[in-house]
């Protein structure tokens, strides 16, 4: 079940998709950001929110054949 950030006008999904894109996700700090490395900061960002906010779990997914592949560099 989706979770609604209602602070932030999105999904926590979204939200934190997003966020991760402007460099939150960039866990080596190399200026690109993997798949593997958004997949971890989606999962704990939006993990920990859905509990806090609606005391539920949700647990995001992101599926490619390419762990390392860059979604963007900046």
């Amino acid at each position: 079940m989706s979770s609604w950030y209602p602070e932030k006008k999105h999904s926590l999904y979204t939200y934190y998709f997003l966020k991760g894109l402007k460099g939150s996700a960039d866990m080596d700090e190399n200026g690109s950001i993997t798949a593997e490395e958004m997949q971890f900061y989606v999962n704990d960002e939006v993990g920990f929110m859905a509990r806090k906010l609606n005391s539920r779990e949700q647990t995001p997914g992101l599926q490619t054949m390419d762990r390392e592949k860059v979604l963007i560099s900046y």
